[in-house]
């Protein structure tokens, strides 16, 4: 297991961020009962390529954390991270983003 990054450390205690858990992410059985027909591409548990860890969110100023992982399926030309795993954590990111800045998701 690797070592958890001080910046990691420091969101998770942080007591004006509110941690981001979806059942969604979390329990694969829910997920597939619920109507999912596969894993979520950003918070599979089990994924190699790119894979949030944690999402923190500062409600009163509407601003939004991650800790991320590039895994070896995230790889492009000789260890450089692909864009388009690059584009799929900034998509999450930006749908994240319009969630806690609305007042209900798809607003």
């Amino acid at each position: 297991q690797d070592e958890i990054p001080s910046f990691a450390i420091a969101l998770s205690n942080n007591p004006r961020l509110h941690h981001i858990r979806l059942r969604e992410w979390e329990d694969m059985e829910w997920r597939s009962q619920s109507g999912w027909h596969g894993r979520d591409l950003c918070h599979n548990p089990d994924g190699r390529a790119v894979r949030v860890l944690d999402y923190y969110c500062d409600e009163a100023r509407h601003e939004l954390y991650g800790v991320v992982a590039f895994g070896p399926e995230a790889e492009s030309h000789r260890g450089l991270c692909h864009g388009g795993a690059m584009s799929s954590l900034m998509d999450d990111f930006c749908g994240h983003i319009a969630f806690i800045t609305s007042d209900k998701p798809w607003s």
